[in-house]
């Protein structure tokens, strides 16, 4: 009984006060992800029409909403104890679980509902018995468990009916339902503040997840036995499309926003669902355009490198740009708005009656992050000038 005792700790408010990083169960946890995110990609690029994309961005928010919930859970209420410890391993079974339904909405629907509804129940459940034994939070905490709750009930609605078109609009609904929460105790959020260390360490962690299925997709065609001058130019450049991202992104990311609870602050944290969202669409596309140097001949499309190029850099330039302080330098504000520049330019390939082919595809894209890599480090500079 001693030994349970001492195994078993209240979770209690962190302060935040001080540098805080990721845990190890935390970065554990991450590996469950690292699965899903390759199945939902390997689903994507299964599909044949653009309900696969929808059926894919559906499943992608879900999944990443859950760990959403399980990542600021812990960022205010982590005991690291072996409650915690063992409910974090249950919910990663049930996100492998999850990765292997490839007829979620048909065959698999039952036990999709079953074990969605059990993972979502863990966040519920600790956020109720954070609130037990953290009485200033139990308000927030609650809207939390009862959001969330009710955000379950299209999902459920689900097995009444076999259409499965009807049962993507419930599950497009409990989607969106997931995402509304956060946004509605603002008082009790104010007093209850996020790390400013710990989330973008985390938000980080997950883009990085996401840019790891790229570079995963690209070794996948690139470990063809017929290597030849194309193939290796354009695997040259899909990875400097990944480096160029990796860069641009990670070179403004930090949570000062998180220092006081504001619009801007939402659509930060917010703004990173579409984003993880189209660098998976990313992945999807420089594999694709690979596969089409590699064997001419199949049919695929060529448009999702663009679609999701040109959604992940407007995504990227919203996160920035919110992040960024009144009186900005005129570098940053420049950079931010070419990069929403060459957003909206790789859109409009998608209209264009102009189709480049598969090689020369990525050399524009990796032109285009060559380019907003350069900004970032004239901008950086102009920046370091400015304070020194």
């Amino acid at each position: 009984m001693r030994f349970l005792r001492g195994a078993f700790h209240p979770p209690s408010f962190h302060e935040n006060t001080g540098e805080r990083k990721a845990t190890w169960m935390e970065l554990f946890f991450d590996l469950a992800f690292v699965v899903a995110i390759a199945a939902t990609a390997h689903s994507l690029s299964s599909a044949e029409s653009t309900r696969g994309l929808i059926e894919f961005c559906v499943l992608f928010v879900l999944l990443q909403w859950a760990w959403t919930g399980y990542t600021f859970y812990n960022d205010r209420f982590d005991s690291d104890d072996l409650l915690h410890r063992a409910s974090g391993l249950a919910q990663m079974a049930l996100v492998l679980f999850l990765s292997t339904l490839s007829k979620w909405l048909t065959d698999d629907y039952l036990q999709f509902v079953v074990a969605y509804s059990l993972l979502r129940f863990f966040t519920i459940a600790f956020n109720l018995f954070a609130g037990f034994h953290v009485p200033a939070a139990r308000r927030l905490t609650h809207t939390f468990a009862f959001g969330f709750s009710v955000a379950l009930v299209p999902l459920v609605l689900g097995l009444g009916v076999d259409d499965p078109d009807w049962r993507l609009a419930l599950v497009s609904a409990t989607a969106l339902l997931q995402l509304v929460p956060p946004l509605l105790p603002t008082r009790h959020l104010a007093s209850l503040p996020l790390s400013i260390s710990h989330i973008p360490e985390r938000l980080g962690l997950f883009v990085t997840l996401t840019l790891g299925e790229c570079l995963t997709g690209i070794a996948r065609i690139s470990s063809t036995d017929h290597k030849t001058a194309s193939l290796i130019l354009g695997s040259a450049c899909a990875i400097t499309i990944v480096f160029c991202f990796w860069w641009i992104y990670f070179s403004q990311l930090n949570g000062n926003l998180l220092k006081q609870l504001s619009l801007r602050s939402r659509f930060w944290v917010y703004g990173h669902v579409p984003l993880t969202l189209t660098l998976v669409i990313l992945a999807v596309g420089l594999e694709e355009q690979l596969e089409l140097i590699v064997h001419p001949a199949n049919a695929a499309r060529t448009s999702l490198l663009f679609l999701a190029w040109g959604s992940a850099l407007i995504c990227l330039a919203a996160i920035h740009g919110t992040s960024k302080p009144a009186g900005s330098a005129m570098a940053e504000i420049v950079q931010v708005v070419i990069t929403v520049l060459f957003g909206t330019a790789s859109l409009a390939m998608l209209i264009v009656p102009w189709s480049p082919r598969p090689i020369v595809g990525l050399e524009i894209v990796s032109v285009m992050g060559a380019i907003l890599v350069l900004l970032d480090v004239w901008a950086g500079g102009r920046a370091d000038l400015a304070n020194s």
